[in-house]
Protein backbone atom coordinates (compact mmCIF):
# COMPACT_ATOMS: atom_id res chain seq x y z
CA UNK A 1 0.00 0.00 0.00
CA UNK A 2 1.44 3.13 -1.27
CA UNK A 3 0.26 6.75 -2.12
CA UNK A 4 1.51 8.46 -5.61
CA UNK A 5 2.52 11.79 -4.13
CA UNK A 6 1.50 13.30 -7.72
CA UNK A 7 -1.92 11.95 -7.31
CA UNK A 8 -2.72 11.57 -4.35
CA UNK A 9 -4.40 8.03 -5.02
CA UNK A 10 -3.99 5.22 -2.78
CA UNK A 11 -2.10 1.57 -4.38
CA UNK A 12 -3.57 -0.96 -2.33
CA UNK A 13 -2.59 -4.84 -2.88
CA UNK A 14 -5.09 -7.02 -3.74
CA UNK A 15 -5.23 -8.78 -0.20
CA UNK A 16 -5.86 -5.00 1.25
CA UNK A 17 -8.71 -4.80 -1.52
CA UNK A 18 -9.80 -8.01 -0.59
CA UNK A 19 -10.67 -7.32 3.31
CA UNK A 20 -11.74 -4.23 3.02
CA UNK A 21 -14.42 -4.97 0.34
CA UNK A 22 -15.54 -7.64 2.09
CA UNK A 23 -15.85 -5.52 5.51
CA UNK A 24 -17.38 -2.99 3.90
CA UNK A 25 -19.82 -5.07 1.97
CA UNK A 26 -21.05 -7.07 4.69
CA UNK A 27 -21.58 -3.44 6.65
CA UNK A 28 -23.50 -2.46 3.32
CA UNK A 29 -25.64 -5.18 3.40
CA UNK A 30 -26.36 -4.44 7.37
CA UNK A 31 -27.43 -1.22 6.77
CA UNK A 32 -29.69 -2.37 4.07
CA UNK A 33 -31.45 -4.86 6.34
CA UNK A 34 -31.72 -2.19 8.73
CA UNK A 35 -33.63 0.29 6.42
CA UNK A 36 -36.30 -2.48 5.62
CA UNK A 37 -36.00 -2.96 9.63
CA UNK A 38 -37.01 0.69 10.46
CA UNK A 39 -38.91 1.29 7.21
CA UNK A 40 -41.35 -1.46 7.82
CA UNK A 41 -44.55 -2.11 9.27
CA UNK A 42 -43.06 -5.31 10.93
CA UNK A 43 -41.91 -8.85 9.80
CA UNK A 44 -43.44 -11.73 10.13
CA UNK A 45 -41.88 -15.68 9.30
CA UNK A 46 -42.52 -18.76 10.49
CA UNK A 47 -39.97 -18.67 13.48
CA UNK A 48 -39.73 -14.47 14.12
CA UNK A 49 -41.94 -11.57 14.41
CA UNK A 50 -40.12 -8.28 14.07
CA UNK A 51 -42.23 -5.64 15.45
CA UNK A 52 -41.71 -2.38 14.41
CA UNK A 53 -41.75 0.13 17.68
CA UNK A 54 -39.74 3.46 16.48
CA UNK A 55 -41.62 6.94 16.09
CA UNK A 56 -42.02 8.42 13.15
CA UNK A 57 -38.83 10.75 14.36
CA UNK A 58 -36.63 8.17 15.59
CA UNK A 59 -36.78 6.23 11.73
CA UNK A 60 -36.43 9.37 10.30
CA UNK A 61 -32.93 10.27 12.14
CA UNK A 62 -32.04 6.65 11.83
CA UNK A 63 -32.39 6.81 7.92
CA UNK A 64 -30.31 10.09 7.99
CA UNK A 65 -28.01 8.74 10.12
CA UNK A 66 -28.01 5.26 7.86
CA UNK A 67 -27.61 8.11 4.65
CA UNK A 68 -24.76 9.37 6.26
CA UNK A 69 -23.10 5.87 6.79
CA UNK A 70 -23.58 4.87 3.26
CA UNK A 71 -21.71 8.48 2.07
CA UNK A 72 -18.66 8.11 3.86
CA UNK A 73 -18.52 4.46 2.78
CA UNK A 74 -19.28 5.63 -0.71
CA UNK A 75 -16.34 7.70 -0.82
CA UNK A 76 -13.77 5.20 0.83
CA UNK A 77 -14.94 3.13 -2.10
CA UNK A 78 -14.37 6.07 -5.09
CA UNK A 79 -11.43 7.26 -3.12
CA UNK A 80 -9.99 4.03 -3.12
CA UNK A 81 -11.24 3.09 -6.26
CA UNK A 82 -12.81 0.04 -5.33
CA UNK A 83 -14.73 -2.02 -7.84
CA UNK A 84 -18.67 -3.11 -7.93
CA UNK A 85 -19.24 -7.23 -7.80
CA UNK A 86 -21.94 -7.91 -10.07
CA UNK A 87 -23.86 -11.69 -10.24
CA UNK A 88 -27.28 -13.00 -10.67
CA UNK A 89 -29.68 -13.73 -8.67
CA UNK A 90 -29.36 -17.03 -9.74
CA UNK A 91 -26.12 -17.26 -8.17
CA UNK A 92 -26.88 -16.03 -4.76
CA UNK A 93 -30.41 -17.78 -5.07
CA UNK A 94 -28.12 -21.26 -5.59
CA UNK A 95 -25.83 -19.99 -2.58
CA UNK A 96 -28.54 -19.80 0.10
CA UNK A 97 -30.14 -23.50 -1.42
CA UNK A 98 -27.13 -25.28 -0.50
CA UNK A 99 -27.16 -24.05 2.72
CA UNK A 100 -30.34 -24.98 3.94
CA UNK A 101 -29.59 -28.44 2.37
CA UNK A 102 -26.47 -28.83 4.44
CA UNK A 103 -28.68 -27.81 7.69
CA UNK A 104 -31.74 -29.90 6.87
CA UNK A 105 -29.11 -32.82 6.55
CA UNK A 106 -28.09 -31.74 9.92
CA UNK A 107 -31.53 -31.94 11.18
CA UNK A 108 -31.94 -35.40 10.54
CA UNK A 109 -32.73 -36.96 14.03
CA UNK A 110 -29.31 -39.47 12.89
CA UNK A 111 -27.91 -36.26 13.39
CA UNK A 112 -29.30 -34.90 16.29
CA UNK A 113 -28.16 -37.72 18.75
CA UNK A 114 -25.63 -35.91 20.01
CA UNK A 115 -28.36 -33.76 22.16
CA UNK A 116 -29.05 -37.22 23.66
CA UNK A 117 -31.75 -39.78 22.95
CA UNK A 118 -33.89 -39.76 20.06
CA UNK A 119 -37.32 -38.88 21.38
CA UNK A 120 -40.09 -41.66 21.00
CA UNK A 121 -41.50 -40.93 17.42
CA UNK A 122 -39.49 -37.83 16.51
CA UNK A 123 -37.44 -39.93 13.88
CA UNK A 124 -41.36 -41.33 12.38
CA UNK A 125 -42.58 -37.77 12.58
CA UNK A 126 -39.51 -35.59 11.42
CA UNK A 127 -37.52 -37.55 9.14
CA UNK A 128 -40.04 -38.09 6.25
CA UNK A 129 -40.66 -34.08 6.27
CA UNK A 130 -37.42 -33.71 6.35
CA UNK A 131 -36.29 -35.64 3.26
CA UNK A 132 -39.05 -34.03 1.28
CA UNK A 133 -37.75 -30.64 2.22
CA UNK A 134 -34.15 -32.19 0.79
CA UNK A 135 -35.93 -33.11 -1.91
CA UNK A 136 -37.22 -29.78 -2.60
CA UNK A 137 -33.90 -28.30 -2.20
CA UNK A 138 -32.40 -30.64 -5.02
CA UNK A 139 -35.30 -29.03 -7.47
CA UNK A 140 -34.07 -25.87 -7.07
CA UNK A 141 -31.42 -25.99 -9.35
CA UNK A 142 -33.40 -27.37 -12.29
CA UNK A 143 -35.97 -24.59 -11.69
CA UNK A 144 -33.58 -21.72 -11.76
CA UNK A 145 -32.19 -23.03 -15.00
CA UNK A 146 -35.66 -22.99 -16.53
CA UNK A 147 -36.24 -18.92 -16.66
CA UNK A 148 -32.06 -17.94 -16.86
CA UNK A 149 -31.72 -15.07 -18.69
CA UNK A 150 -28.00 -14.50 -19.62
Amino acid sequence: MSADSKSGKIHLTESYVRAIISTLALIDEMLNEMKVLIADKGISSLFTEVKNNLSANARKRLLAKISEMEGKISTIKATLSLPTASMKNTRLILSRNGKIWELLCDLQTKKLKSYGATPEGLADFLDPVIEELISATENIPQILQEKTKK
